[in-house]
């Protein structure tokens, strides 16, 4: 990597990240529905939403080259499919920033995938990083033991996500190839969840069905191809690489700051704080780490 280059191109993508991002959890809630439909609703607009944007930047013929869609459809079942359902599932049930709280455990995940999969080894700065996320979800359980299988549920969500970073790991496949047979995959996926598991239901209302779109199209379909476009062109320098990582770090924070302003929840104390562990722990992990192994 180049450390005397740091150029802040990337900074416009990581940007679109946060809003994209900043939000799930709080429209998620607002839409009020159970996690299969959530997820087939989403992203069935992240697909339509998707064909219109790669119809207008010409990336749509690249789906008639060579690819390989068999290995996208296995990371599809795994994310955002089996992560999607289990995430919506848990701000359905246990409210947004405790599906905020539980899916950024995923680190911790990452690291012990990883080393069972790949046989990688990590510091023991980075594993005791990382543990401050679980500390975070056992301090937003305090006194909430009710939601202790919806924790679980959360958790399934951020092992989900980690084994999807530890199997696409240094791919080089085309972000918006990848994001939309993902999104195809998903869609049609949690569809027969849907019909089979919770009774699939026509949407009608124009406030549901927005929160929904913008979840689809710009948090799925262009939030996730602006993060790959951030993590590439910020992989120009160290400097711009850390900077990339500390701001991806802000997230959690951002996005449980952002219910109480859209009324969409009030933020128990034990939840501020364990969200703030995880900022807090993201954040050191991120910097600290040096290298692929540490």
């Amino acid at each position: 990597m180049n450390k005397s280059k740091d150029g802040y191109g990337y900074l416009l993508y990581v940007a679109v990240v946060v809003v994209a991002w900043a939000v799930v959890p709080a429209f998620a809630k607002l839409g009020a529905l159970p996690g299969g439909l959530t997820t087939a609703y989403v992203n069935w607009f992240a697909v339509f939403g998707l064909v219109v944007i790669m119809h207008a930047n010409g990336s749509w013929l690249k789906l008639k080259e060579p690819q390989p869609y068999g290995k996208m459809v296995v990371w599809g079942l795994v994310w955002p499919l089996a992560y999607s359902i289990a995430y919506f599932t848990t701000v359905d049930q246990g409210g947004a920033s405790l599906a905020t709280i539980t899916n950024y455990t995923w680190p911790v995940f990452y690291l012990g995938l990883a080393t069972m999969i790949f046989g990688r080894r990590f510091s023991r700065r980075s594993w005791m990083f990382t543990l401050l996320a679980v500390i975070a979800v056992a301090v937003a359980m305090m006194g909430e033991a009710s939601l202790t299988s919806v924790v679980f549920i959360g958790l399934v969500a951020a092992a989900s996500q980690a084994l999807y970073s530890v199997l696409t790991e240094g791919s080089k496949e085309n972000a918006w190839v990848v994001t939309f047979v993902v999104s195809v995959v998903t869609a049609i996926g949690a569809t027969i969840y849907t019909v089979v598991m919770e009774n699939w239901v026509w949407l009608s209302d124009p406030s549901t069905l927005f929160y929904l779109g913008f979840i689809g199209v710009l948090s799925n379909g262009v939030g996730f191809w602006a993060f790959l476009k951030a993590n590439q062109t910020s992989s120009e320098s160290e400097g711009s690489k850390t900077v990339f990582l500390v701001l991806m770090c802000a997230i959690p924070l951002v996005q449980v700051v952002i219910l109480p302003l859209f009324k969409v929840e009030t933020v128990t104390p034990e939840r501020w704080l364990a969200v703030l562990l995880i900022t807090g722990a993201l954040f050191g992990y991120r910097v600290t780490a040096k290298g692929s192994h540490d």
